[in-house]
């Protein structure tokens, strides 16, 4: 048998595969290990939704807020994605009113 390497494309890990379709990656357990990502709007640890109440027309949102909990790189792509219209920045509703 080949030794073949394998590469997931959910959490990027690397390893020498005992058989030749593995179930899931050892690192992540993911069981679509060979299919790409899919969460477009997440980066940083923070995933941008898209409010069903919003006049946006499924175009995500994000408050200055969220921007500011999000790395510096995250930020500087945000900002371009702002300007370039593909994100609306939102102002916080406050739930009292």
């Amino acid at each position: 048998m080949a030794l073949n390497s394998l590469f997931c494309k959910k959490c990027g890990h690397t390893w020498i595969a005992r058989c030749e379709n593995p179930k899931s990656c050892p690192h992540c357990n993911s069981r679509n290990w060979h299919k790409p990502k899919t969460d477009k709007g997440c980066w940083g640890g923070f995933c941008m939704k898209t409010s069903p109440e919003s006049d946006n027309k499924g175009i995500p949102e994000i408050t200055q807020e969220d921007l500011d909990h999000i790395s510096p790189l995250h930020q500087i792509i945000a900002k371009e994605l702002i300007a370039a219209g593909k994100i609306h920045l939102i102002e916080k509703v406050s739930a009292g009113g």
